[in-house]
């Protein structure tokens, strides 16, 4: 992550401010302070991570897949 963060500053693109995570490892206070710590910068835990599937269904329709059935089918398993 710090890496990527790193390359999109090099091709002159800011990155600003604090950073928001959701799902998995953010749910852990410990793993989250490490990354603010390695990544020199905030980061927040949104509340509803719903919100973020949402928001990566919308983006991957029309750039990874034809609409959003299609994208979430790509995205949900079971």
């Amino acid at each position: 992550e710090r890496l990527a963060l790193d390359r999109v500053e090099r091709l002159g693109i800011p990155v600003l401010g604090p950073l928001h995570a959701a799902g998995g490892g953010s749910r852990s206070a410990v793993w989250t302070a490490i990354r603010a710590t390695v990544l020199d910068r905030p980061v927040r835990v949104v509340q509803r991570a719903e919100t973020a599937f949402g928001a990566a269904l919308l983006a991957a329709t029309g750039t990874l897949h034809e609409d959003l059935a299609a994208s979430a089918a790509a995205m949900v398993h079971g």
